[in-house]
């Protein structure tokens, strides 16, 4: 899916000058004690974490291909999910891992997929949790910074499993750390968040921010600027960009 488009060198001026113009209108308005809605602004921390877990269920649940496997597409593991609802952010994986016991609620998995549910239960989870280094039943999970937030990368469809019988899973941890933040901003019409961010020839990028009541408070927890200045972009680029995005993606099968 490509998201992404670079902010035109050759604005006309009529739309920079619109664009000039809402913005100090935007502005005039605060002033007036006028307070712009941004989608997700009074979530706590806590409830931004789950619910943007919880979407991830959403989309395992809802999207179903021949074979069962419940999920967007097949490549659609947590930390794609992560890519998809956050254009604009980039990361790094330090090296050290420690190993220790994670709240399944924490964790971005996959759902139980077609498995059937087993009769004993407590016996495979503590066969799980007892795996050695190295072997294939160990779980590595990726922490987000220092968020109480986690990618599962080995062990995803455990997770639901753990849930659902309130058990905490043992697992390695490797840490994600973010390498850019981009700067999130307005479309001229006001109606399209937008992540901003400069390539290596300084040219801005721009892609529009999937879900923002579910996407903004992450990037807020990420320590990402949310502002509301609007952008003299095109207009077309802004829908194209919409359209190849996870939100484009869930639109067209019918997700609220």
């Amino acid at each position: 899916m490509r998201t992404e488009f670079l902010l035109p060198q050759n604005i006309p001026l009529a739309q920079k000058l619109r664009c000039m113009l809402l913005n100090k209108l935007d502005n005039w308005s605060a002033r007036l004690g006028a307070n712009l809605h941004v989608p997700g602004k009074d979530l706590t921390n806590e409830r931004a974490y789950r619910q943007f877990r919880n979407f991830k269920d959403v989309f395992d649940l809802t999207f179903e291909n021949p074979t069962g496997y419940r999920t967007p597409c097949s490549s659609t593991v947590g930390l794609d999910y992560f890519d998809y609802m956050l254009p604009g952010i980039d990361y790094d994986f330090l090296h050290q891992k420690e190993y220790r016991a994670i709240d399944p609620e924490q964790v971005i998995g996959c759902s139980w997929r077609n498995y059937p549910v087993p009769g004993n239960p407590l016996e495979i989870m503590e066969k799980l949790n007892s795996a050695p280094r190295g072997d294939s039943n160990r779980a590595i999970y990726i922490q987000i910074e220092d968020l109480p937030l986690f990618i599962a990368s080995e062990g995803q469809n455990r997770v639901e499993l753990f849930r659902r019988h309130q058990q905490l899973i043992n697992a390695s941890i490797k840490k994600l750390t973010i390498t850019r933040r981009p700067v999130i901003m307005r479309n001229i019409a006001g109606d399209r968040w937008l992540a901003t961010w400069p390539n290596k020839f300084s040219v801005t990028i721009i892609a529009t921010v999937p879900f923002p009541t579910i996407s903004l408070p992450i990037y807020r927890a990420l320590g990402v600027e949310i502002q509301s200045t609007r952008l003299p972009v095109d207009e077309n680029d802004v829908q194209r960009s919409y359209e190849n995005s996870i939100e484009g993606l869930a639109g067209a099968v019918g997700i609220p």
